[in-house]
């Protein structure tokens, strides 16, 4: 092994080649970089990363879009009950929030198995590394406070549509 200034390459080659044909001159001079040998090792983990980032956007995607048809189905079913609590006084987010309850319950609900379950997973899979990452509990806050803050969002959004219709019309649909 020998290190490189990174600005002279081209006459650190030109020497080892020269110093290697006088030495050696039976066979031809081979090398390669160490950066060279790095990326071809972890090659596959780097496109594992690539793919484990489109996979999880779009999974989001779907989960959400999930989020918001069924919140939509309820939504469906409960008009008349939106539109009897808002002719008794109910407010907008008094009913944003009868209908979001429900939501985040479950999403707590599906956080909570699922952070043993992502923690060793990880750690099985840097088993395999020679330098492993920390696995912090913030990573694993940060994770499922985004999760729920897009998915209340997404189901907000909806619930807001939901209370801003008029009670009138929706207890005269059913």
């Amino acid at each position: 092994m020998v290190r490189l200034a990174p600005d002279r390459v081209p006459q650190a080659l030109a020497a080892f080649n020269r110093v290697w044909a006088e030495v050696i001159p039976d066979y031809p001079a081979s090398y390669a970089f160490l950066q060279d040998v790095y990326a071809e090792v972890y090659h596959s983990e780097l496109k594992a990363e690539s793919l484990v980032r489109v996979f999880s956007l779009l999974s989001l995607l779907v989960a959400n879009m999930g989020l918001v048809i069924i919140m939509a189905f309820i939504i469906r079913r409960k008009t008349k009950e939106i539109g009897i609590r808002k002719v008794s006084g109910a407010t907008l987010m008094d009913v944003v929030r009868l209908l979001n309850n429900r939501f985040i319950l479950w999403i707590a609900a599906a956080f909570v198995p699922a952070v043993p379950l992502a923690w060793w997973m990880m750690t099985r899979w840097q088993e395999h590394f020679a330098q492993k990452a920390r696995l912090d509990w913030w990573i694993f806050a940060l994770a499922g406070l985004s999760v729920c803050l897009i998915s209340t969002l997404a189901v907000s959004w909806q619930s807001w549509r939901a209370a801003r219709f008029n009670p009138v019309k929706s207890l005269s649909i059913e």
